[in-house]
């Protein structure tokens, strides 16, 4: 990508064009640094908010197994979601990861407030 004259860091469906020059060296890691900021605020955000929502919405004697099965559908999210996405890429390529994601987020968006009530 880079010998293509054009080297991109994408950073939650969001493609920064970055200098050429990012593709060697330390520079490269700076930038990747950089560019890895907003998903460690939003993952630092998320995760609380979440844990706040399930602790106050809960029963106070079935809090600690809700945050329990929470962290464990964390944690299982970060374990197969990489798979799952890389997989997506190396089949039917670059595009597709990203599409897969935005049909998920928008059967949420859709569906979830009737779920929730």
């Amino acid at each position: 990508m880079a010998g293509e004259g054009a080297f991109h860091v994408s950073t939650q469906n969001i493609n920064i064009e970055l200098p050429e020059e990012t593709s060697r060296g330390w520079l490269g890691i700076g930038w990747l640094l950089v560019a890895s900021i907003p998903a460690a605020i939003g993952g630092g955000t998320l995760h609380p908010a979440v844990n706040s929502l399930i602790s106050k919405s809960a029963d106070k004697t079935e809090v600690g197994g809700m945050l329990g099965v929470s962290a464990a559908a964390y944690s299982a999210a970060n374990a197969i979601a990489p798979l799952f996405y890389g997989a997506l890429f190396q089949w039917l390529g670059a595009p597709v990861p990203f599409l897969a994601g935005g049909a998920i987020l928008l059967a949420l968006f859709l569906f979830a407030p009737r779920i929730i009530k």
